[in-house]
């Protein structure tokens, strides 16, 4: 497994050894058909996200979490992630989280995103919230 992290922002610590763990433990309980997979994530500002969100979605606006599954084998799983820390901040304030805990659950539900679950339902919404939640909880 190769996990690739590019901080290209100041505004908050991403803790690297945290986000690969966690991306190591989602992969191990939610994806054991996993031969191999190869994950970069990269940390930008919100002007950069949204370049991204209009070129591939045709949405002009900011979001907090972007993931991009390149696979081309169902057993090797090739993905690239982009997470705003210019949104996680603002959500962090909304929600009372800290910062580094709101990029933590972005990586969270990208990776979760990628190994196949989905939230565009209620009822599937619910169940990745919770998946979300247990991840979270076990960083602590």
């Amino acid at each position: 497994m190769t996990i690739t992290i590019q901080n290209q922002q100041a505004q908050i610590y991403v803790p690297k050894t945290k986000v690969k763990r966690i991306i190591q433990k989602i992969l191990k309980h939610e994806a054991r058909y996993l031969s191999s997979a190869e994950i970069s994530i990269t940390f930008v500002n919100d002007r950069h996200i949204r370049k991204l969100n209009h070129h591939f979605h045709n949405r002009d606006e900011a979001t907090d979490v972007l993931a991009f599954d390149l696979s081309v084998q169902k057993d090797k799983l090739i993905a690239d992630i982009y997470i705003s820390t210019q949104t996680a901040l603002r959500q962090a304030k909304m929600w009372g989280n800290s910062p580094r805990k709101e990029i933590l659950l972005y990586v969270i539900h990208a990776i979760l995103h990628l190994v196949g679950y989905d939230d565009n339902l209620p009822s599937l919404s619910a169940k990745m919230r919770r998946k979300e939640a247990y991840y979270l909880e076990s960083l602590s």
